[in-house]
């Protein structure tokens, strides 16, 4: 395999008096023209445990971004479960990084894995010209209806009425891509795992079926597994989505 140099670049968007933690990995020798926005789901170490990912991107000839959601990585913004100001405070950091480098809207992607794909949802409906397109894999689409299993993970519960204080009607449902699908743009993929049992495969069938009334451009792939689907589809669906989207972008 050939041998590959790549610089890794902290960025910090401040938000407010708080600022949230952006990577970027640049091949060396090379010029940023794509970039491949990551966001992880629950872990500490935000954007520093997704860096694993970056080596299949950047072989693609993308640059990978790994965003750290607030109160993950070294972002000291507060957590508040996806919320607004999560995705309001991403979209800025994906702005920010993406004027750094002057790469248009059309050449980014945004990629979210489990909470990072509720955000990424969320993004496609509220910021629906931030990217040319958005894969949502292993995520949660109606808050609401997830958060209310009888069967759902205590401490999951409890996080959610932690950042949210109190999980009221409102906070569920603006969490809730399913009541802003009217306002999304780009293409969209959704890939579960059909054993999901962390976020249930019925909340990628209720999220397709709201696009499908909408009319809007998306894909789909329910495959075997369950959350951590991963290996099974990144090289099999999301790159081949990718680079669809930057080929037609052309």
């Amino acid at each position: 395999m050939q041998d590959k140099t790549y610089t890794l670049t902290q960025h910090f968007t401040e938000i407010g008096a708080e600022k949230l933690e952006s990577l970027v990995m640049e091949k060396v020798g090379e010029k940023v023209s794509d970039l491949v926005f990551f966001i992880h789901g629950f872990n500490y170490f935000g954007a520093w445990e997704s860096l694993f990912f970056g080596n299949g991107i950047t072989e693609e000839g993308w640059t990978p971004v790994f965003i750290s959601q607030p109160g993950f990585g070294y972002s000291s913004v507060s957590r508040d479960y996806c919320g607004p100001k999560t995705y309001d405070s991403i979209a800025k950091a994906i702005e920010e990084v993406s004027a750094k480098y002057n790469i248009p809207s059309k050449k980014r992607i945004v990629w979210g894995v489990s909470r990072g794909a509720i955000v990424t949802s969320l993004l496609s409906s509220k910021y629906p010209n931030l990217a040319a397109g958005f894969i949502c894999q292993s995520g949660c689409y109606d808050f609401k209806k997830d958060f209310e299993r009888p069967d759902k993970n205590p401490e999951i519960k409890k996080n959610v009425i932690e950042e949210t204080n109190g999980a009221s009607e409102e906070a569920l449902k603006e969490r809730s891509v399913v009541n802003f699908v009217s306002n999304i743009a780009k293409p969209v993929l959704i890939l579960h795992g059909k054993d999901d049992v962390t976020f249930n495969v019925d909340q990628a069938y209720l999220f397709i079926q709201a696009l499908e009334k909408e009319g809007k451009q998306y894909e789909s792939k329910i495959v075997d597994g369950e959350h951590q689907i991963g290996v099974l589809v990144r090289k099999q669906f999301v790159f081949p989505f990718i680079k669809k989207i930057f080929t037609d972008s052309k």
